[in-house]
């Protein structure tokens, strides 16, 4: 079967499980994090603090996208951009999470992440497959993105919340960019040590989170599980946009 067939076949599969997945409620355990530390009169310190690096992956990916935009396709230049957006936006609305965690405020810290995840994707599909209709898909998972957040905090608020439509965002774009890079791998070798550097961290950062208290307890409380976790896929981001810069270095140096 042609690749670029069997990839929107696995597309058809992934909705269709989607569609008959009972409804998924936000747990309320979520919000107890392990970490609680009061530091400088801020509260869970480290949770917020460390933030910064997703702040910091941001205005990198800003800086190298404005150095390098007239070697950069204007729709490459879109999707990196709405990426670094997504990062910047990501770290003010978890620190404003963090602060005080509930399920209102996750809706803060949610919200941008769907802005960078289908950044990362797009710019992914531009890379490999490329079609015709990219631009329309952007939209539309930018406006899908936007409204997974308002109907799941609509249902919350109705209580029978249901977060199958930002599950499948968040997952579905991370999954099936990995599908995209084995289907169809980037030819150039830095862009995708660009993009394993993404999925090797945004595993490293869920399995993190997972053993948040953990963590926090085999570290005799000197940090947290979450608190890595914020750490590791911002160390991804960086590194992506280190290696994005890398590649445009080498086409330059290629063209003189």
């Amino acid at each position: 079967m042609n690749r670029v067939k069997l990839f929107y076949l696995f597309q058809g599969f992934v909705l269709f499980v989607v569609l008959f997945l009972p409804r998924v409620a936000q747990d309320p355990r979520y919000h107890l994090f392990a970490d609680t530390t009061n530091c400088f009169n801020i509260p869970n310190f480290q949770n917020v603090a460390s933030n910064i690096i997703f702040l910091f992956a941001g205005f990198y990916g800003a800086y190298v996208t404005q150095k390098y935009r007239r070697h950069t396709s204007y729709k490459e230049l879109c999707f990196v951009v709405t990426f670094t957006l997504g990062l910047i936006a990501t770290a003010a609305g978890s620190v404003y999470y963090h602060l005080l965690p509930t399920t209102q405020t996750l809706v803060w810290d949610r919200l941008p992440m769907t802005i960078g995840f289908v950044g990362f994707f797009c710019w992914l599909f531009y890379k490999t497959i490329n079609p015709p209709y990219l631009v329309y898909l952007y939209l539309s998972l930018l406006l899908f993105g936007f409204f997974s957040i308002y109907y799941w905090n609509l249902t919350e608020l109705a209580g029978f919340g249901d977060l199958r439509p930002y599950y499948y965002l968040q997952f579905g774009t991370i999954i099936n960019s990995f599908i995209l890079l084995t289907l169809f791998s980037i030819k150039d070798v830095l862009l995708e040590k660009a993009t394993w550097s993404i999925f090797g961290f945004y595993i490293l950062a869920k399995i993190l989170e997972l053993y948040d208290a953990q963590i926090y307890f085999i570290t005799q409380e000197l940090t947290s599980g979450h608190t890595l976790k914020h750490l590791a896929a911002g160390v991804g981001c960086v590194l992506f946009f280190y290696y994005f810069a890398s590649s445009k270095v080498e086409l330059i140096r290629l063209k003189k």
